[in-house]
């Protein structure tokens, strides 16, 4: 406000800057939207103040919740994949470790979800303080706005079935990156682009999604030619020894399938002039 007494406020200081290379628009990922709204099919009640809530679908989301009652009053959100015979989650990638705790003004009923955290699951459980009520809630699915291109349908059931199972898959792993599964660490796991990159290519048009991942692959490629299991490179995994998390060929090769099939797949040889 006007008037304001910034002096005993710490100076701001000058720091280097994050390095590399800035690119532009035409290097950049697809933005990440919300597509689909899953509403709880069953509800489960564990006890006082204590809900699970079954949206019928796995996927990648970002929980919904409206809220109502006195100022302080809390809810906890704990996303899960799996549930126990008795009802309750089965969290076994995160065990409980990530979670979402909203609190309330006291105002009206507020309607709030996360700016940026989202989680692979099918299971809410709810946990509401003395005097919270949950209005509702709900799963906004989340993923890149790649296009979708390619669409697979038969007399066989079970055949169509599964390929809704993969495309749920597909798209829950696709973000700004390509991920293995949505509900941990989300690293950018590189075999992902190769190995699963054909069966990607029949169902969404990837060439801006797979052009950044192989930016991400350049920036992280070590001097020596090292390419490593994830680009970027946010964890640096100890090299050699039995799990091979930083040098395994079947993750680092796709520094050369992508631009291959990118070429395969479009006729752009861009990748390959780019990064041969």
């Amino acid at each position: 406000t006007s008037g304001f007494n910034a002096s005993a406020w710490d100076v701001a200081q000058i720091t280097r800057g994050p390095g590399g290379q800035l690119r532009g628009l035409s290097c950049a990922a697809p933005p990440i939207r919300a597509f689909d709204v899953l509403k709880p099919v069953h509800v489960t009640d564990l006890g006082p103040g204590i809900k699970v809530y079954d949206l019928g679908q796995n996927a990648s989301i970002m929980p919904r919740l409206t809220v109502t009652g006195p100022a302080g009053i809390t809810v906890k959100v704990i996303p899960s994949e799996l549930i126990r015979p008795n009802g309750d989650i089965e969290d076994i990638a995160c065990r409980g470790n990530s979670y979402l705790t909203y609190t309330h003004d006291g105002g009206p009923a507020r309607t709030w979800q996360p700016t940026f955290y989202y989680r692979g699951a099918r299971y809410l459980r709810v946990e509401c303080s003395k005097d919270a009520q949950l209005e509702s809630i709900e799963g906004v699915v989340v993923h890149s706005s790649s296009t979708p291109v390619g669409e697979f349908a038969c007399s066989n059931d079970l055949f169509n079935r599964i390929h809704t199972l993969i495309r749920w898959a597909q798209r829950s792993n696709m973000v700004s990156v390509m991920t293995d599964c949505p509900h941990r660490e989300k690293l950018g796991w590189l075999e992902q682009y190769h190995l699963n990159g054909p069966s990607l290519r029949y169902e969404f048009d990837l060439a801006a999604l797979f052009t950044k991942g192989m930016n991400d692959m350049a920036d992280s490629q070590l001097e020596n030619g090292l390419m490593p299991n994830i680009a970027p490179e946010y964890v640096i995994f100890p090299q050699g020894g039995e799990t091979h998390l930083r040098e395994s060929v079947e993750w680092g090769a796709a520094l050369i399938e992508v631009p291959w099939q990118q070429y395969l797949w479009s006729g752009d040889i861009e990748l390959m002039r780019r990064f041969y």
